[in-house]
C-alpha cells in the first residue's frame, strides 16, 4: 500500500503543513484555522484548490468533525462515548462510512470498512510527537482517509 507522513500535529496554533508520500514528496498541503466556533482544516492540492475541509462541529466541539467537499458532506467522524476505555470512532454520511479502532495511549489505529481494513496510523519510529503515519491499502479515497486521521489526532488532543 501507500505510506503518508502528517507532518505537524495539528494542536499547534494555526499555520499549515505538507503531507508528504513515502519518499518525503509533498502530496497535499493542509491549512489551518481557529474559527470561533473551532477549528478548520483545509487539505489542498498543489495549485491551492481544496479538495476536502475538516470542521469542528459547534454542537459538540470536542468530540465531532465533519469532512466536506464543496460544501457537500462527506462524513463525521465522531468519538464513540460509549466506551470510555478505548479509542473508538465511528464515521458515517453519504460519502464514506469506516470504523476506527485503537488505543490512544500507543497512538495506533485501524480504520476498516465492514470488517476489511483499509488503513492505519501510527507514530513513525524516529520522530516524537510532531507527525504520525498513515499507511493505506491500495484504490482507498486518500484525502478522506487522511482527514479522517487527521480528526482523530484532533479529537485525541482536545481530550489531553
Amino acid at each position: 500500500g501507500m505510506q503518508y507522513l502528517v507532518r505537524q500535529s495539528l494542536f499547534s496554533i494555526g499555520g499549515s503543513f505538507t503531507i508528504d508520500d513515502a519518499y518525503g514528496t509533498p502530496v497535499l498541503w493542509v491549512r489551518s484555522a481557529i474559527l470561533s466556533l473551532g477549528r478548520k482544516l483545509d487539505l489542498m492540492d498543489a495549485s491551492g484548490a481544496v479538495i476536502v475541509r475538516i470542521q469542528q462541529r459547534a454542537v459538540s466541539v470536542r468530540h465531532t468533525y465533519e469532512i466536506s467537499h464543496n460544501g457537500q458532506a462527506i462524513c463525521e467522524v465522531r468519538k464513540d462515548l460509549s466506551n470510555p476505555f478505548g479509542s473508538h470512532f465511528s464515521v458515517r454520511g453519504p460519502g464514506a462510512e469506516y470504523d476506527v479502532r485503537g488505543d490512544r495511549s500507543s497512538w495506533n489505529y485501524a480504520i476498516s470498512v465492514r470488517n476489511i481494513l483499509v488503513a492505519t496510523i501510527g507514530m513513525p519510529p524516529s520522530r516524537g510527537g510532531s507527525a504520525f503515519v498513515v499507511d493505506m491499502a491500495p484504490g482507498q479515497n486518500v484525502p478522506v482517509i487522511l482527514a479522517i486521521a487527521i480528526a482523530i489526532d484532533e479529537i485525541g488532543h482536545a481530550e489531553r
